[in-house]
């Protein structure tokens, strides 16, 4: 999506023929701008470094959560449900115990 973003950000506002005076436009900043003074530059690679940032990070959530996704959609094993009840149990155990021993200290 950020790429498309950068991409459409660069195309004319108009259809092809209407967009000739957009297009000169640009093509006269882009000359202009060939030869620009060191504090300019560094602010250009500034931005397109954090454009770059912004895409790269874009793409590496979307690919987590893809993966998470995946992760999500797998069968789940007698195996996997049995450990989950016997750590629910315990849980459980010590709950009771911590509300057993504030009641009594309560009292």
């Amino acid at each position: 999506f950020a790429s498309c973003v950068l991409v459409a950000r660069e195309l004319p506002r108009l259809p092809a023929p209407l967009s000739l005076p957009w297009d000169l436009q640009r093509l006269a900043r882009k000359v202009v701008s060939k030869s620009p003074g060191p504090e300019r530059t560094s602010t250009r690679r500034q931005g397109e470094v954090a454009r770059g940032q912004l895409a790269v990070s874009q793409l590496v959530g979307l690919w987590e959560a893809n993966a998470s996704l995946q992760h999500l959609k797998r069968v789940v094993t007698v195996d996997q449900v049995q450990r989950l009840h016997v750590q629910s149990e315990g849980l459980q155990e010590k709950v009771n115990l911590l509300y057993n021993a504030l009641a009594s200290s309560a009292d």
